[in-house]
């Protein structure tokens, strides 16, 4: 005979900063709390959301909105300064994927973001749908590295450089290859300076019209032998 567990319920209130993000919280809660049901109201600020399953589930899932509305609200609402303060777990739940913050934050800053890194928190005057938007074009770039981008900060620069430039890693590893940014050993790539210096050396080159002429040359050769083969 199987016995049921018993059913219960927990009410919880939390702080939501502006109505405007009520959507984007649900969203979020429905992602996140997978093993209870949830029902909410929303008056003047705070939220009240009740939580139904087993016993066990629902202390589980009062920690986790709890954790959850303290990354978002300061995810979502700036300091006296302008700045957000993005949790990598948010950054994670909303994106659905992993990218390093040291990365995310150099692109930031090459985009006109003022951002830096803090623990596991991306301080930022980003807001998190330009954070996400961001992540998600830097996870196509990964899939495109090649095997021997193992070390971190050369991933990061590559990452950098791509997003800026909109060009393919192989195009910008052979540039960085050929100008002395990169060196292989081992059948690895690295630095040879900073990785600051390098990204932005690798901007100022790659943005030359000739470059630019050069690359466009390459891909339509690349799509022109394509469709030849096919």
């Amino acid at each position: 005979m199987r016995i049921l567990a018993k059913t219960t319920q927990k009410d919880i209130v939390i702080t939501l900063p502006d109505k405007k993000y009520l959507q984007f919280f649900i969203e979020l809660l429905s992602d996140t709390l997978r093993f209870v049901e949830f029902s909410l109201s929303y008056k003047l600020g705070s939220m009240k959301i009740r939580l139904i399953g087993e016993r066990e589930s629902i202390m589980q899932s009062v920690e986790i909105v709890k954790t959850l509305s303290r990354m978002f609200s300061t995810s979502v609402v700036p300091d006296k300064e302008g700045f957000y303060a993005h949790h990598l777990k948010l950054i994670q739940r909303v994106s659905t994927r992993i990218i390093s913050l040291e990365s995310i934050a150099t692109v930031l800053n090459i985009s006109g973001y003022s951002s830096r890194v803090i623990d596991q928190t991306l301080i930022s005057k980003a807001k998190i749908e330009e954070i996400k938007e961001i992540v998600l074009q830097l996870y196509e770039i990964i899939q495109q590295l090649p095997n021997n981008v193992r070390i971190q900060s050369m991933k990061r620069v590559i990452l950098a450089v791509c997003y800026k430039t909109q060009f393919l890693p192989d195009f910008v590893i052979a540039k960085g290859l050929k100008d002395n940014y990169f060196r292989e050993h081992r059948s690895s790539l690295s630095l040879t300076e900073s990785p600051e210096n390098v990204i932005a050396k690798l901007i100022d080159n790659l943005s030359k019209v000739e470059v630019r002429n050069e690359y466009n040359k390459s891909i339509g050769e690349f799509c022109s032998f394509n469709e030849n083969t096919l």
